[in-house]
C-alpha cells in the first residue's frame, strides 16, 4: 500500500509541475521571447508598417472591421528579400477575428502589417526574442 501511495503522489507531483511550467495556455513555447510588445489597440495602416524589427513570436492577433465594407489585412515577416506572409485575410464588414497560436508562430526578423483600406482596428499579443 505504501508503495502504491509512494508511487501516485511522484506522478502527481510530476504531473503538476509540467503543468506549471507549460503556462496556462498549456503552450511550452509561450514564455519565448524577452520583451512583450504592446498589444494595445491601433488602427491598422494602409501601408506596410513594422510592429518589430527583431525575430518575434507571435500568440495571438485581433482585427475588427467596424466599417462598411470588406477590406484585407496583411501581415507578413520582415525577412528580406522574399517577405512571407502569415495572414492575407479578407474581413467582412462588422466582424471581429481573433487568430490564435497556442505554440507561437516566429516572424523572422520581425513583423509588419498593413490593410486594403483604412479603419481596421488591430492588436497583436507577441514577444520579441
Amino acid at each position: 500500500m505504501k508503495k502504491f501511495l509512494w508511487i501516485f503522489l511522484s506522478t502527481l507531483c510530476i504531473t503538476l509541475l509540467a503543468l506549471t511550467l507549460m503556462g496556462a495556455s498549456g503552450s511550452s513555447v509561450f514564455s519565448t521571447g524577452t520583451v512583450a510588445l504592446s498589444n494595445d489597440l491601433a488602427l491598422i495602416p494602409t501601408g506596410a508598417t513594422a510592429l518589430s524589427s527583431y525575430d518575434t513570436y507571435v500568440y495571438q492577433i485581433v482585427i475588427n472591421n467596424p466599417t462598411g465594407a470588406a477590406e484585407t489585412v496583411y501581415i507578413r515577416d520582415a525577412t528580406l528579400p522574399v517577405n512571407l506572409h502569415l495572414i492575407n485575410a479578407l474581413i467582412p464588414a462588422g466582424s471581429t477575428y481573433v487568430i490564435a497560436f497556442p505554440e507561437g508562430q516566429k516572424m523572422k526578423d520581425g513583423m509588419v502589417w498593413y490593410a486594403s483600406g483604412s479603419g481596421l482596428i488591430g492588436a497583436v499579443r507577441a514577444r520579441r526574442i
